[in-house]
């Protein structure tokens, strides 16, 4: 059975008629309302217009300030598509390593990111998104390999406390050289976040207005290797 079939008119509840077809636009039988059919039960929303990317074919990355490490970074192509791929010391003292960041600050915005982890330690590592990073403080949204992801804030520089403590979700690609796309959605107070296409949290939060997007990684007990791609910062559609 097309699992679409179990979906019903969202304002009676009557079933959808046969031969609807996803994406397209339907009428209920019963009530007369129409409504768009997604095309799957975990439609993602669409991309809004471009305002930022990130060209990770060479170490001169237009539009982001770039942060310099002892192991200079790399950049190869992983099934065609670009990645910089980053060397990071362990962090004894738990320290997060930031890798790139936007100059200025934004509001509102969709900004989305494809992480791999190459090397390093199951345990104790992650990357992801530090957002609306100002001096009053900002939110993070990172994921590991073991299919968990958290969602924290943090107090000018100082941990704040989680919004979303670490969590698995069954989107998220186990083991190491799996990629594995975040997608974070703000806007206003609300923030969406998607994993691998898939809606994660929605939440509100009303602690940061804007400020800068930041790529971000941590290892605490032994090197690590991450590799980015497909970093798009893109105007939130509207609903």
């Amino acid at each position: 059975m097309n699992p679409l079939q179990s979906l019903a008119c969202p304002n009676c509840g009557s079933p959808l008629p046969e031969g609807a077809v996803p994406g397209s636009l339907v009428r209920c039988p019963a009530c007369g309302s129409t409504f768009n059919l997604p095309v799957s039960l975990t439609p993602e929303p669409e991309l809004g217009s471009l305002l930022l990317g990130a060209d990770f074919n060479g170490p001169d990355i237009p539009g982001w300030h770039v942060y310099a490490w002892e192991t200079p970074a790399t950049f190869e192509n992983f099934e065609g598509i670009p990645e910089w791929r980053v060397t990071l010391a362990p962090e004894p003292n738990h320290l997060t390593d930031f890798l790139l960041n936007t100059p200025g600050p934004l509001d509102d915005f969709d900004v989305c990111v494809s992480l791999r982890f190459l090397k390093g330690d199951e345990k104790d590592f992650f990357a992801g998104l530090d957002l609306r990073v100002s001096e009053d403080g900002y939110y993070s949204v990172v994921i590991d390999n073991t299919q968990h992801f958290r969602v924290a804030w943090f107090d000018k520089k100082v941990w704040g406390g989680y919004l979303v403590e670490w969590t698995v979700h069954p989107s998220l690609r186990a083991g190491m050289e799996q990629r594995n796309t975040l997608r974070v959605s703000l806007h206003n107070t609300q923030m969406r976040i998607y994993l691998n296409g898939v809606l994660a949290t929605s939440l509100h939060d009303g602690r940061f207005s804007n400020g800068k997007i930041r790529l971000i990684a941590a290892s605490y007990d032994q090197e690590m290797i991450v590799a980015a791609s497909n970093l798009q910062v893109r105007e939130v559609k509207p609903a």
